[in-house]
Formats: structure tokens, sequence, C-alpha cells
């Protein structure tokens, strides 16, 4: 675009900024047409399906079944880009190891090449153009200076994303790998390169104030702190005389205490708060780069996963036809509700530039099962087209060939044959086959990972990896001259599978690039379908990796615990357990996710149900015996069609609790399963094993009209729900409308049943005379002060130790004064009936024995 004074829209303010944005999603749109069009006419197919389709194309011309849109991996930003680009960046690790540094740049809009360039009276937010081309540049020259000019010695590798924060801004990570030669290995290399003090003011004033400026963290906002109110980046960091190198990845940087503060942004800072930075890229940049050690390969995964983090949300639709559910999934839709762009992204797409790159081209080697190659096939194709879709190969056919033909592949695996070849389509036919690289050697070549529970699939990859100069399938399967029916035989007979290797292999190569939650469940699909002769030596080896997420704000044993136990529940999940696995160690004081309903059912026994609930029926009075009869009655019918759904309505202290409880007890001993709950957790700890609505139901905080319930339908609390013959829920009232609907939608959904609740016997209650007024849109200025003489002062001592005092000090006076008017307007509020029941027993026995008079009434 011409940067000229006449130019209009370089004038627009915000106007120019949205109409960047539009211009960019606009292109956006296209290239999304183009993917969701693309879908309906091809289809990927293996070449045995391709063959199945050519006997039986007329009879199967309409055999797909619902709607499923892919967003693909070539599409830049999708969810499944980042997980590719993820992996490759894994790959390189794999190579060369860990990175040793980690930068982060940040564009400073105060630069003086944006000030210069934008228009009178415009500020940095006006000219995103501007913005985008000044950042690309000098994030060029900060890359420059770390490869080319060798600022922290010889390069072997890197990675670097650029991401935009919300207001706008880019800023760009930037992972190095050093040559051993130019490994940062001691305190006095590391304090050579990075610095995390404030430098002396006479000394390096320039440098001083740039620290001041960009490289103190705070003051922090809500945003940067936790539920314990504490900064989620550790700031202030504790003072350090020297630098040390922390094994888990994270180096503790020299940090001096000079009892100094220096003001910056408004707030005193010392060196506790300095982000670690270069003098050099400061003094250069004028930006924040915080330059960090990687010292660790604990640490690489979580790096590495942050720089390609994307998109993390979901988007299903399910909707009814002919009487059966088709589940939609749209990742194209998905993509475009979850989607943020900024101006500066939108410029620096429109000019085309990577948001990545790397040191290394890495090459995705498909691999497959003999004639299961995915090929790409038109539904309009004619019979000739479909046979040259048959004449396709692929890269692990090709690699076969081109072990037949030159021998000097054959001292290569699979993996390695990127690096030495490139597949290309020959000069003599349309064929694409492997030919010797003469340039451009920069390349890793890495294996689509592969599930344990496809079991052929899995020990195909697992031969790829060890077996070199193979020349077919066959020959993949021959040893000392058998030829074995299976791979996983075959790994067998190589010995890649004895005493559990190939697991061990497994989950080694995940936890090179696997997140310890997906290593967990890696685990997991281990022991139920693969069954380990020694899972316990799988857990012994790998309990680091998969307790790393919890190791952060646990000690040790409490991370290996929770690791554990989350392993187990995942088994439950799966309709199995750890106690299905005798070698493993048990679960004893690991379990951190226990009911307690079903703890204290263990206790109460049967006979104890059937007594409780006898003498409690005894005590209601005839209204109270009605619902009960009634409730009881529904409870054990066998008629579906009989009403499920009940409200009780009574003012307080008219016995709702009571007929709740005896209930209860009188449906345990019918066998029944209870579930007892209530809208607050001060009216569910009045219910036997009351639980909280929000706990039970996974009601999401804050709640909104279409929210769903955090119960995946294959968990153990679904499983739960589901086994539940009555729910009883106090205080109904109070919860809003959106909790009752989410309520019955996710009963409806986990009981496959559209009647209301999902069939299940709903007990409500309540008292709506309780509800506060509620004026609608009003304001706090709309309300009234409580301005009379009602008050009460509360004494100056509160607290009693038990509770013989608290009755002694407000009934024993008054009793023993024989003032039974002043009596009768004193009473103990308790929260609990338990405390209640405690309380009046102690004060009845202060009464004269002597003057005791029974009262009886018609109706109590």
């Amino acid at each position: 675009m011409a940067d000229r004074d006449d130019n209009v829209i370089l004038k627009g303010g915000r106007l120019y900024q949205q109409w960047v944005v539009d211009s960019y999603v606009k292109i956006e749109k296209d290239r999304l047409n183009f993917c969701r069009q693309n879908q309906k006419t091809l289809r990927s197919d293996t070449y045995q399906g391709l063959v199945d389709h050519l006997q039986r194309r007329a009879n199967d011309a309409d055999s797909q079944v619902g709607k499923m849109v892919i967003l693909p991996s070539t599409f830049t930003g999708s969810p499944r880009n980042m997980l590719q680009n993820y992996q490759d960046a894994m790959a390189i690790v794999r190579k060369f190891g860990k990175p040793d540094l980690f930068i982060t740049m940040t564009c400073n809009p105060n630069w003086t090449e944006i000030k210069e360039n934008v228009l009178l009276c415009q500020t940095a937010s006006d000219r995103p153009d501007i913005v985008s081309r000044v950042f690309d540049i000098k994030k060029d020259e900060l890359i420059n200076d770390v490869l080319k000019k060798k600022l922290f010695g010889e390069v072997c590798a890197y990675v670097y994303v650029i991401e935009y924060q919300k207001r706008g801004l880019p800023h760009m990570h930037l992972l190095v790998n050093l040559k051993q030669n130019s490994k940062i290995l001691t305190s006095d290399a590391v304090d050579k390169y990075i610095s995390a003090e404030i430098p002396n003011r006479q000394v390096d004033p320039i440098l001083y104030n740039i620290v001041l400026r960009d490289m103190i963290h705070g003051p922090c906002g809500n945003w940067c702190k936790d539920e314990n109110g504490k900064c989620t980046k550790k700031f202030p960091k504790k003072f350090q005389d020297s630098t040390l190198m922390d094994e888990n990845g994270y180096p503790t940087y020299r940090r001096r205490n000079t009892g100094t503060y220096e003001r910056s942004n408004g707030q005193m800072a010392d060196n506790a708060f300095v982000v670690p930075y270069n003098a050099y890229f400061l003094k250069k940049f004028r930006c924040h780069i915080n330059v960090e050690i990687v010292s660790s390969i604990k640490s690489v995964k979580y790096l590495y996963k942050y720089i390609y983090k994307g998109h993390d949300s979901a988007s299903v639709i399910v909707s009814n036809a002919e009487n059966h559910n088709e589940i939609h999934h749209d990742e194209i839709r998905n993509f475009i509700d979850t989607r943020y762009v900024s101006p500066v992204e939108a410029c620096d797409r429109i000019y085309g530039r990577s948001l990545q790159n790397k040191s290394h081209s890495v090459i995705r080697l498909p691999v497959h099962l003999p004639n299961q190659q995915s090929i790409l096939i038109n539904d309009a194709d004619n019979e000739d087209g479909l046979r040259a879709a048959l004449e396709r190969t692929s890269m692990l056919v090709e690699y076969f060939s081109l072990n037949r033909r030159d021998p000097e592949a054959k001292i290569y695996t699979y993996g390695d044959i990127p690096t030495h070849y490139v597949f290309k389509k020959s000069l003599d036919s349309n064929r694409s086959m492997w030919a010797k690289r003469k340039t451009h050697f920069n390349v890793i070549g890495r294996m689509y990972s592969v599930s344990p529970t496809q079991s052929e699939l899995f020990h195909l990859r697992l031969l790829l990896i060890t077996v070199k100069g193979a020349t077919s399938f066959e020959n993949l399967r021959t040893v000392n001259d058998q030829l074995y029916d299976t791979f996983q035989s075959t790994c067998l007979a190589l010995g890649l599978i004895e005493d559990d290797q190939e697991w061990d292999r497994a989950l080694t190569e995940g936890e090179i690039w696997m997140m310890p939650r997906q290593l967990r469940h890696l685990f997991v699909r281990i022991l139920i379908y693969c069954h380990p002769n020694h899972p316990e030596q799988l857990w012994e080896k790998f309990k680091d990796a998969f307790s790393q997420d919890f190791q952060r704000n646990h000690n040790e044993a409490e991370s290996y615990k929770r690791a554990y136990a989350h392993i187990d529940t995942l088994l439950m999940n799966e309709r199995s357990c750890i106690s299905a696995f005798a070698t493993m160690p048990q679960l004893i004081e690991c379990e951190t996710d226990i009911d307690i309903d079903d703890v204290n059912d263990n206790q109460s026994s049967l006979e104890t149900h059937v007594s409780m609930g006898r003498i409690q029926y005894n005590q209601l009075n005839v209204k109270q015996k009605e619902i009960v009869d009634k409730i009881l009655n529904v409870a054990m019918s066998t008629d579906e069609r009989s009403s499920s759904c009940f409200y009780i309505d009574g003012p307080g202290g008219s016995g709702k609790t009571f007929v709740y409880t005896t209930l209860y007890h009188l449906l345990k001993a019918q066998g029944k399963s209870i579930c007892t709950m209530a809208f607050t957790g001060i009216a569910a700890i009045l219910l036997p094993h009351g639980k909280a609505l929000h706990k039970t139901f996974g009601i999401p905080v804050p709640l909104f009209p279409d929210s769903v319930s955090n119960i995946k339908s294959q968990s153990k609390d679904a499983e739960y729900l589901r086994n539940v013959d009555i729910f009883i829920c106090d205080e109904a009232p109070m919860a809003p409308r959106s909790a009752l609907e989410l309520i019955d939608r996710t009963l409806r959904y986990l009981m496959d049943n559209d009647s209301p609740f999902g069939g299940k016997i709903m007990l409500l209650g309540g008292d709506f005379r309780q509800l506060l007024p509620v004026t609608p849109n009003a304001t706090r200025c709309n309300g009234e002060l409580n301005d009379n003489d009602n008050n009460l002062l509360p004494p100056e001592q509160c607290i009693a130790s038990n509770a013989d005092d608290i009755v002694e000090v407000i009934f024993k006076t008054v009793i023993d004064e024989r003032r039974f008017g002043d009596l009768a307007k004193t009473a103990v509020l308790a929260a609990r009936n338990v405390d209640v029941d405690e309380i009046n027993g102690k004060a009845i026995e202060l009464l004269d024995e002597s003057t005791e008079r029974r009262y009886t009434g018609y109706k109590s």
C-alpha cells in the first residue's frame, strides 16, 4: 500500500484497523470455503478400500452417514497445523537434544522507526502495517545476531513462532540449540550472557533506563494472580548471591540484595522483580526481550507446547435424522467461532509472512500396512481415473523400492532416508520416488505416531525404527530366513518386545513430545489393551514423566500420588481399575477423589436404615405421611408412565428436611440409590450425605442458559448419576432456571430418555416465600436504607469452647430466675440440626423436673 499524504485509508485510525482485519478475513474465508467444498468431492481411502469400491461402486454411491468437516494440517494456524508443527519441533529435539536458550521478543510501540513513519497525531495502533514491517525487520536482525553473528556461539538448530497479544502487538518465541563447544554449562557462562539485576545507574545509564522501563515485572493485575492471590510467574523472586543451575530446567539467576529500590511503572522494585535479559539485546533493540537458559530436558515439552499451543476448544453438533443420531463434527466452524485476529496479524498474513520457522525441514513419513496407504479419490472420477489412483505409490512403498535398486540406501532406516534422499517425481514417469539428495541436507524425517491399540501398525512402526535396508513388507517380517505371519511376532523374534520393551519404547518416545496428561492416557491404553507383563516396572520408570504437571505445585511424593490417582480414574472410566493389575501398587493413601457418600453408606447397615426410617415415619404428621407414601409408591412402582417429578412447598420450620431424611432412610432400606443435594452448601449439610448441586451435576461457573455439564458421558460421575434412582433437591427455588434446565438436559442425555429429568424421580423442595424481591435492571441506588432502631449489639465475648458453655451463658440465669417470658425470646442459631438437638438437650437438663408439665395438641 502506497504511503502517501493523500491516502485517506491510512488516516482512518480504528476504521483502518477494521478494514485491514476485514480484508484478511475475506482471504481466510476463501481458503476455508475451499477446504469445506473440497471435502464434498475428495475422499481419502485406503488402497484396499479402493479395490473393493471398484467392485461395488454402483451399490455404494451414497454410503456416507453423518457429516464430518476436517480442517487439514496444511491450513496455517489450525489445531492440526499446530500439533504437526509441535511434533516437527520435537523431531529436532530427538536429533539435537534439548534447546539451550529460550528467547522472547515483544514489539515496542514506541520504537523510533514506528514514531518517525506514522502520520501526525497517529499512534502505533493506528498503523498496524508499519508495526508489522518494523517488527519483522527487527525480528530478522535478532535472529541474524544469534545465527550469523554467533552472539551465544555456534548454533546447530532453532525454532521460532510469532504470536499476537490481544492488544495487537506481536512477539516472537525463539528456541536455540547450541553446538557442543558453545554449550552454556556453568554459572559463570550464564552470568556472561544473562542478567537478572538492575544495572548501576552511574555505570550504564542507558541500560538502567531500559531495564526499569521494559524488564520489571508488575504491578500484578488479577490476570497474573492465582486463586490464592499470588503471582503465577513466581514474582518477586528470591534473592540469590550466585547463579544456580536447577535440575528441573528453571535456573536460579543471580539476584543480589542491594537494599535499594527503584521506581518503575508506578511501583518500587528491586532485583527480585527483574525479568532475565541480555544487555546487548536490550541496548540494541530497546524493547522487552526475555532470555532464559534451558538447563534440563524436563522443561522442553512445556516450552515447545507453549509456543505451539494454538486453539483449545471444540464444537460438536448432534442432530436427529430418521430416528437415529447423526454426529456432525465441524472443525472449520470451530476454528471460525474461536478465532481472534488482530490488525497486526492481519497485515502479516496479507504480506505473506510465515508465523513460524525452523532450522531444519521435517519430512513426515506415513506408516501403513500392505495395501493400506492413503490416497485421494474424486467421486466424479471415471474408471481410468480410479485405475490411475491405484498406480500411485507411497513413501514407504518407495522406500522398499529404493533399497532394492540402491545398495547405499540399505545402511539407513526409514526415518533416516529423508536426510539423504528426496522424494520427487521421476523424469521418466509420473511416479514419485526417492532420489539421492544433492543439496539442502538440513532435513529430518519423522514417522507419524501410532497408538498401541493398532497392534500390527504399531509393531510395523517399531520394525521400521529398528530395521535397516528392508526391501518389502515380507522382507521386514523375515528373521534368519524365517517369514513370520505378523509384525508383532517378528518383533518378538528380534527381541524388540521381550520383557515389555515395546511398551517401554512407546512411553520413552511419548515422553519426548507428549504432555504428562497425554502420557498417562497412553499408559492406561497400554494397560488395558496391550497387557504388559510388568506394568509396575513401567510405572516406576516413568512416574516422573507421568507426574510432571503436578510437580509445579506439589512435592515429589504428592505428585506421584496425584498422577497415580488420575491413572486409576482413567482406568475406571474404561471399566477397569488399579486393583485389576495385581503387581501394581494398590491405592491406599494415593486416593484423592473418594466419593464420601459411598464411604458413609458402607458404614450404615441396612438394619440402621430400616430402624431409622420406621422411627421417623411414625413421627410424621398426616400431610407429611401423604407426601412420603406418594413418593414411596412411585419409587417402588414398575409403571414407567407414572409421574416422577414432585415439589414440596412449605415455610421454614414446617418439616421439609425431616421429610427428606425420612424418605432417605426408607428408600435406602428398600435398596434404592438416593442422591441428596441442595443449591447451597449450608443447605446440603442438613441432608444425609448431602452434596452441592454444582458438584453433583458439574454445573459450570459462571452459568449461562446454553451452558453444558462438565461431566463426561463415560466418566465415573456419569455412571453414578445413571445408577441413582431418586434425586432429592432442597432449596430448589434458589437455583436459577438455567441450572434446573441443565440438570434436565444432562439426565436426558445420560439416560438416553426424553422424559423430564431422563425418567428419574426428582423431588424438589423449598420455600418461595424466603426469596427476596428482585427489581429487574435496578442498581444499588434503588435500594432502601434500613434506618429503624431495631439494632442488635453483639456481646464482647462471642466464642465458647463447647456446647455446655453456650447453654450456661444463654439459658441458665433465665431459668434459675424463672423468667420464662424472656426464655421464650432467647434462642441459639445453629447451622446443623444435630447441633440444635444437642443444645436443646443441654438446655432442657437445666429445667426443674418437679415442675415439668406436658402439653399435648391435636396437630403438631
